[in-house]
């Protein structure tokens, strides 16, 4: 099957599931207290994933620890800070990011991104855009904007999700990536666990793409601050994602600068022969 046509169907695939949103009992209960701010207060999270990962020529484990901290600022606005450290097979990958955004928890999310990452001595940077789009147990988020990585030079980059919650505690979601000249459709899901007496929940991430890439990792994510509430709302009204770690990949080292080369000297005349 082409990347097309496994793009395809998991689209149709995630439009039947959207569609057992119109079951009666089957939507999650996204009801909550009416004037939310952007954020709800001071919180975080930490999350430990490993996995799996190939794109030609290279291959193997990977893990990373991601962090996020998150501020109100006032009621309208949020602020929130991303690390993400660890090794993308064999190389050390990671990097930080900032998100300044507006919010209406019922409605939307509209803000601005910026970011720094890298894989071994490849330095990415990133600034553009993000929005998302509530309705009721679905939530349409796109990040996007402009990119400078070192192998692959300027470019467009984006992290598309359509996200369904068939219950207020699991997430599932398919989406689109370009970052790095690599086009890939990506498939996720989140499940917070109940009765643990913390707010903990397990997760997956996988995508595949052109030029040979692939990768599946899986984890758990710990959440701190705030009131207890379910994982819906938590991604409605705390945090927005960390998508460090999802936007690398190994491309090798920028190609060095050769030095510039004088042109061939003449031999000098010889003299007149009398």
């Amino acid at each position: 099957m082409s990347f097309k046509s496994k793009l395809g169907f998991g689209a149709s695939t995630f439009t039947y599931a959207m569609f057992l949103t119109m079951v009666p009992g089957q939507a999650a209960d996204v009801s909550a207290p009416v004037d939310l701010c952007a954020v709800s207060g001071v919180n975080a999270k930490a999350s430990g994933s490993g996995g799996w990962y190939e794109s030609e020529p290279d291959d193997g484990a990977r893990f990373q620890g991601d962090a996020s901290l998150s501020l109100p600022l006032g009621c309208l606005l949020g602020l929130q800070f991303d690390g993400s450290f660890g090794d993308l097979a064999g190389d050390g990958a990671g990097g930080v990011a900032a998100h300044l955004f507006m919010r209406d928890p019922d409605q939307y999310l509209l803000g601005a991104y910026a970011s720094y990452s890298g894989v071994d001595d490849v330095d990415i940077w990133r600034v553009g855009a993000e929005a998302h789009l509530y309705l009721n147990n679905v939530s349409l988020e796109v990040l996007a904007g402009f990119e400078d990585a070192d192998v692959t030079g300027d470019d467009f980059f984006t992290a598309t999700n359509l996200a369904f919650y068939p219950t207020e505690n699991l997430r599932l979601s398919i989406g689109y990536e370009h970052f790095q000249e690599i086009d890939a459709a990506a498939a996720g899901f989140e499940w917070q666990v109940d009765g643990l007496g913390l707010p903990v929940s397990l997760f997956a991430h996988g995508a595949i793409g052109d030029d040979d890439y692939a990768t599946v990792f899986g984890g758990v994510t710990l959440y701190f601050g705030g009131e207890e509430k379910s994982l819906i709302r938590r991604h409605r009204e705390d945090d927005p994602d960390n998508a460090i770690s999802k936007l690398l990949v190994k491309q090798g080292d920028a190609a060095p600068v050769s030095p510039p080369t004088s042109p061939p000297t003449s031999p000098p005349p010889l003299p007149p022969i009398n």
